[in-house]
């Protein structure tokens, strides 16, 4: 009876042993898979950035004149606030005498006109030489004409005059200061340079290789960390030599509260709408001659490999452009040294839910 029993038990035993050995045999590599997530956010990088202005306005003199004074540098002004001043003296004596020489050219002129006419009146009774008539017209013509010239003279001055005060062309601060009070000036001598607050602008480096990564940079959006959105408002046509890197200028959207310090650093975080990204984890990712590719498994267990453009990272996870579709798993442990349409196990079956 205790020899039946073994007999028995090692049956059974044989059984199990053979029925268990199939799944041995076919050494299925075991892979733990992960699946591709959805990631409609496109592409987002970070670039460096400053504050700047698009121009400084230049103050300069319009005639020779002392400066009498001028505002210090930083001073904050309001549009058409006076911020600098000289010398009316001469420029005063100059308009009483040219006021008196106009009143004189313009007795003359009168005169001479008087005088023409009359000369017209004889000439019809051929009571005049033709000289004489030739030069009441021209004396006419001269003294009207040096009138004239005298009142254009008049409106410069007038000009000159009225601009001896300088006023800001905009809200602003005084930049940098050119000329110090006391100090002669010539025509076109500059006094200062101004700072408006208007026309601020965000100066950003980008590499050539993200823009040409980007391409249609028109149709990336920007925005400060505080959530203040920039327009694009020119990209410039050199690039820089030693890093091949160019500049992009922004515009503020929207008018801001406070005005940007000159050559405040900060980031702009960039937008890039883009086709066919999903988001995978970066445990997925291999890298072959500079190429990156992923095993995904299909649905008979088998593994593809599909080529991926690796556009940004989000901590443990990577932003791809590819033809991986949501949802479809991609061995992330275990793939290190398998092959195209191999058969796998999938050691994390029910935690992500696969059909096997």
């Amino acid at each position: 009876m205790h020899y039946c029993i073994k007999m028995v038990l090692r049956s059974l035993l044989g059984i199990g042993f053979m029925t268990a050995l199939p799944s041995f045999s076919e050494d299925k590599p075991l892979v733990h898979v992960t699946q591709v997530s959805l990631w409609n956010e496109g592409i987002q990088k970070s670039l460096y950035c400053h504050a700047d202005v698009s121009f400084r306005p230049q103050v300069s003199s319009h005639v020779k004149a002392q400066l009498d004074w001028v505002l210090p540098v930083n001073m904050s002004v309001k549009k058409g606030d006076v911020i600098a001043q000289q010398d009316d003296f001469y420029l005063t004596q100059q308009s009483e005498k040219l006021s008196a020489k106009l009143v004189s050219a313009k007795a003359k002129a009168d005169f001479s006109a008087q005088e023409y006419e009359r000369i017209q009146s004889l000439d019809k009774q051929d009571m005049v030489s033709v000289s004489d008539f030739n030069r009441a017209k021209l004396d006419a013509e001269i003294t009207q004409q040096h009138y004239q010239v005298l009142q254009a003279e008049q409106v410069i001055l007038r000009h000159q005059i009225a601009n001896l005060k300088h006023v800001a062309p905009a809200d602003g601060k005084i930049f940098t200061l050119n000329a110090q009070p006391g100090e002669w000036l010539d025509s076109g001598d500059s006094i200062l340079s101004f700072m408006p607050f208007d026309n601020q602008e965000v100066i950003c480096r980008i590499s050539l290789d993200l823009l040409q990564q980007v391409e249609q940079i028109d149709r990336a959006s920007f925005q400060l960390n505080n959530g203040e959105v920039l327009l694009l408002n020119r990209l410039a046509s050199k690039v820089d030599e030693a890093s091949q890197t160019l500049d992009l200028h922004f515009n503020f959207k929207d008018e801001i509260d406070n005005p940007l310090f000159l050559d405040e650093r900060m980031t702009v975080k960039m937008q890039m709408p883009a086709d066919d990204l999903s988001l995978i984890a970066y445990d997925a990712l291999h890298l072959n001659n500079n190429e990156y590719y992923v095993w995904k498994l299909d649905g008979a267990d088998k593994v593809l490999q599909i080529p991926v453009n690796v556009v940004d990272t989000q901590g443990a996870h990577a932003v791809v452009q590819s033809l991986l579709k949501v949802g479809e798993h991609l061995v992330v442990r275990g793939g290190k040294s398998l092959t195209v349409n191999d058969q796998v196990i999938v050691a994390n079956a029910d935690e992500i839910q696969v059909r096997l």
